[in-house]
């Protein structure tokens, strides 16, 4: 369902400088999602387990929207995804907001084949912007405060998109846990 990127594919670089590691572990990173999201029925990503957790549908929209926010709109200053390239075809209404979005997904309708289009998108444009960054970049700061972080640096910002896809990759994988997957 996830884009088949080979996380191998940027091993060699990554020694030489931070940017090379931090595309080689969003590789990764986006390469496990779709270990996990594999066999994943629209059905199941619409259930959601007891308790508060969103459904694993509504973690994937959470977890693209938010890395196309942060890296696109916030690290790159240009306009996230989901309102020029994929605009109307994300899969879902709206942007969903990047601090309680567990409420948004609660009343939020989802088209899993859509969002899954959309974030490998998501995904590629990750990559590419990554690939056209020096280190230096990565010490250049941005204005956070959409997220209620200030001035950060273009790596801090890397840094959270990275850490909340493989949190939402592990909320994703317990869901299916729970569902005996």
């Amino acid at each position: 369902m996830m884009p088949s990127s080979d996380p191998s594919a940027h091993r060699s670089a990554a020694s030489h400088s931070v940017v090379a590691l931090l595309r080689s572990l969003f590789g990764m990173a986006h390469y496990t999602l779709q270990g996990v999201m594999h066999g994943v029925s629209s059905e199941d990503a619409r259930r959601r387990p007891e308790g508060a957790t969103p459904s694993i549908e509504a973690q994937l929209v959470h977890l693209a929207a938010s890395e196309d926010f942060l890296v696109n709109a916030v690290a790159r200053r240009s306009t996230p995804l989901l309102a020029t390239l994929y605009s109307g075809r994300t899969g879902f209404d709206g942007q969903p907001p990047l601090t309680g979005w567990d409420e948004w997904a609660e009343d939020a309708h989802i088209d899993l084949a859509a969002a899954t289009v959309y974030a490998r998108g998501v995904f590629a444009a990750t990559d590419y912007s990554l690939s056209t960054m020096s280190d230096a970049d990565l010490e250049r700061m941005v204005d956070a405060d959409a997220i209620g972080l200030g001035t950060q640096a273009v790596g801090s910002v890397l840094a959270l998109a990275l850490q909340n896809c493989m949190l939402h990759t592990g909320e994703i994988s317990a869901i299916k846990g729970a569902f005996g997957q």
